[in-house]
C-alpha cells in the first residue's frame, strides 16, 4: 500500500517544519546527514524543513528517528 499523499502544510505542518530544523541543528547535522539517514532525497527533506511540502507519515517517523526525536 502507498503512503499518504502529501499536501501543502497548515499552521501546525509549518510549526513541525520549525521543530524538526531546531531538532536538525541541536544535533549538529547537515540537511545532506539527515537525508541519508532517514532515506530521503535531500530536496525533498529541505522542502519539508521550509514547510513548502509536508512528509508522509512513514518520512516523518524515519526523520525523527533520525534526529532520536520521538513523533
Amino acid at each position: 500500500m502507498a503512503g499518504s499523499p502529501r499536501r501543502r502544510p497548515g499552521p501546525l505542518g509549518k510549526e513541525i517544519a520549525s521543530v524538526l530544523r531546531e531538532h536538525l541543528a541541536r544535533r549538529q547535522l547537515t540537511q545532506r546527514e539527515l537525508s541519508r539517514r532517514c532515506n530521503v532525497s535531500s530536496t525533498q527533506l529541505n522542502n519539508y524543513l521550509r514547510g513548502i511540502k509536508s512528509p508522509t507519515i512513514e518520512e516523518f517517523v524515519d526523520i525523527c528517528d533520525a534526529l532520536i526525536v520521538r513523533p
